[in-house]
């Protein structure tokens, strides 16, 4: 798509069933501006051919270039879709709904269900729902980590070194946080006893390292466990990293 747009694909559960959900995370600008008071959506069906990621992903890019024709209606934004159930729900923003409909039929586009327009002047939609949250975008960076480290060879059975990164910037809660694990035993605990400055930031660092293999859903309840405990001390999760056993020497995170 434009190469002014950004877009980010994640996956999320809606009802509990898996989705896809691809949103342009540099829209919000124009957003904010509140020129665009009313969000549009419609379905046309959409199915994978195939599950393997490497196919599935090539026709994430082919469906990306069938919708450009969208993205030139006029005084509308496109903000994202989601794939859910064998169909994909396009979201726009618009100044005008009944012009955006008036455009969009013109289009003849094929098997698109009916088109619903809302008033959302403060956005909530792309906010609250398309936007992923912090945890998703870690569970779905595990998964691009997982995938890359497969497709290099690595055995995922086996024993990796993994090192959580934490930053806080209250000490107290720092040292509280540190305590409630060091109490499991279960990791080798380092941090920095004076805060590290960066971008006009102060803040404490935490490593919690311990060895794990990687071939099951451990190191996505940990990413989630982490995400939440970090929070509940007033910190953040940063992610993790692991070495790369059949490259001596190389981490990847």
């Amino acid at each position: 798509m434009e190469s002014k747009n950004s877009w980010q694909t994640y996956r999320t559960s809606i009802k509990g069933t898996e989705a896809i959900i691809t949103v342009n995370l540099n829209i919000t600008e124009k957003l904010d501006t509140h020129l665009y008071p009313y969000v549009t959506h419609f379905s046309i069906p959409f199915a994978f051919n195939s599950t393997e990621a490497i196919y599935e992903q090539a026709q994430l890019d082919q469906l990306s270039q069938t919708l450009l024709p969208l993205m030139s209606i006029g005084e509308s934004l496109f903000v994202g879709y989601i794939l859910l159930q064998n169909k994909v729900t396009l979201y726009f923003y618009t100044k005008h709904s009944e012009s955006f409909h008036s455009q969009l039929q013109q289009m003849k586009l094929d098997h698109i269900d009916e088109i619903v327009s809302q008033s959302d002047p403060n956005c909530d939609l792309y906010y609250d729902f398309l936007l992923p949250s912090s945890l998703e975008m870690k569970l779905n960076a595990t998964v691009e980590t997982l995938a890359l480290l497969h497709q290099e060879g690595e055995d995922l059975s086996l024993l990796h070194a993994i090192t959580h990164k934490f930053q806080f910037e209250n000490r107290e809660l720092m040292e509280e946080f540190i305590d409630f694990y060091a109490q499991q035993s279960l990791f080798n605990i380092q941090y920095t006893d004076k805060p590290v400055e960066y971008d006009d930031e102060a803040f404490y660092l935490v490593t919690l390292q311990h060895e794990s293999a990687l071939d099951d859903d451990s190191i996505f309840n940990l990413v989630e466990e982490f995400e939440l405990q970090a929070e509940e001390y007033a910190g953040e999760y940063n992610g993790w990293e692991c070495q790369i056993l059949n490259q001596a020497g190389k981490s990847l995170h």
